[in-house]
């Protein structure tokens, strides 16, 4: 692998709002789960619901350009 690769998927503008996406997705999936008692894979790829997982990476992405 390249070092300008290395160095992309390492920075904090590309992993945190990741791992945000993912972890607001997973809340969404399991209170369904507990919700409804079934399994909905569709929560996981799914738009739509709140938390908004888009509105929460649009946000931190804007927090982390506003505090360069």
């Amino acid at each position: 692998m390249s070092n300008d690769f290395i160095a992309f998927v390492q920075s904090k503008y590309i992993y945190v709002p990741f791992f945000l996406w993912f972890g607001i997705q997973l809340f969404k999936l399991i209170y369904d789960l507990f919700t409804t008692k079934k399994f909905n894979f569709k929560r996981i790829m799914g738009a739509g619901g709140m938390p908004s997982s888009h509105s929460a990476v649009v946000c931190r992405t804007c927090n982390f350009n506003w505090k360069i």
